[in-house]
């Protein structure tokens, strides 16, 4: 029997994997489509990284389905999370690599992008290859019965090794990046120094807030689930796994409409272009019933919807 408890945060589970998701993908087809941010490396990086983040989304729904019905069909839960917990630690490496992208455009360096490209095609080839071994039997990494937080088997002698090393990769990772922002934060902070104004302060600033803030969550997340023993108690280990949905499912976009203008009003311009659209179709509708002139109409419907759509326009 299910407690009321179980019941709501399954369901905010599920809520989350199916509502969170389209913000996110709005993002990145943002990313993607549009050639003033897919010929910057720093944003195709990007785009890599939320399409890693968003193979999050069966494990969370997963987790919720396990929450409200007790069962986990064909183990389709425990390999979707074992799929939450490759994406997270290929992220951190793609977080590595924008970060290396930062240091090298406002510090100036000079050493080939394949660098980054050569980073990047490691991570892969590293999640795909703890994604064979998490399915393999050298490691054991299940969700136990009556419990909601994944755990490792370290009685396997493989499983403790594969835990350690993959842990304190995550951690050296996830340290660089942090080493590397702060390095950047302090070259630009020398460089105001020397100027009353420099534009790739103001310019970076965002970039700086959005790396601190996901370093912050980040390395939480690997303390709190590595080196701290969390009760078996389901509130308790339901909200842990909360704090990986957020942080993978709701943060980014959330950072990413608060600091960045520009994605901001790109994300918000489908709704006024839609609004323009039905604009003229109502338009072109009346002149057809009056008998008026179709043509005048549709062009004076698009000079107004004009008008309106200039305030969201980059």
């Amino acid at each position: 029997m299910h407690t009321t408890f179980e019941l709501v945060t399954g369901m905010g589970s599920i809520l989350s994997a199916a509502v969170l998701p389209p913000a996110y993908i709005r993002i990145i087809y943002i990313f993607f489509t549009r050639r003033k941010y897919r010929k910057l490396e720093c944003y195709r990086i990007m785009v890599q990284m939320g399409i890693v983040q968003l193979l999050t989304v069966p494990g969370t729904f997963m987790t919720g389905y396990k929450s409200v019905t007790g069962t986990d069909p064909f183990s389709i839960g425990v390999l979707s999370i074992k799929l939450y917990g490759v994406s997270f630690k290929v992220e951190s490496l793609l977080s590595l690599v924008l970060a290396l992208n930062r240091l090298r455009i406002i510090c100036g360096l000079r050493y080939p992008t394949l660098v980054h490209d050569i980073i990047i095609f490691c991570s892969y080839l590293y999640g795909c290859a703890i994604m064979t071994l998490m399915v393999s039997s050298c490691i054991e990494y299940d969700l136990p019965v009556g419990e909601y937080l994944p755990k490792y088997n370290i009685s396997i002698p493989y499983t403790q090794r594969y835990s350690f090393t993959t842990t304190i990769i995550q951690l050296v990772s996830t340290g660089l990046t942090f080493t590397i922002y702060m390095i950047i934060l302090s070259y630009l902070i020398w460089l105001k120094s020397k100027t009353e104004r420099i534009k790739k302060f103001e310019k970076e600033q965002t970039i700086l807030i959005y790396a601190g803030v996901r370093f912050a969550a980040d390395m939480t997340l690997i303390v709190v689930y590595n080196y701290i023993k969390v009760p078996v108690i389901f509130w308790i280990e339901m909200c842990v796994m909360f704090t990986y949905f957020v942080n993978n499912l709701l943060l980014p976009p959330l950072l990413y409409l608060t600091l960045y203008k520009g994605i901001r009003q790109e994300f918000f311009a489908c709704g006024a272009k839609l609004g323009l659209h039905c604009k003229i179709s109502r338009s072109s509708e009346t002149g057809i019933l009056s008998g008026g002139s179709n043509r005048e109409r549709i062009y004076q419907a698009t000079k107004a919807g004009s008008n309106d759509h200039t305030g969201v326009s980059l």
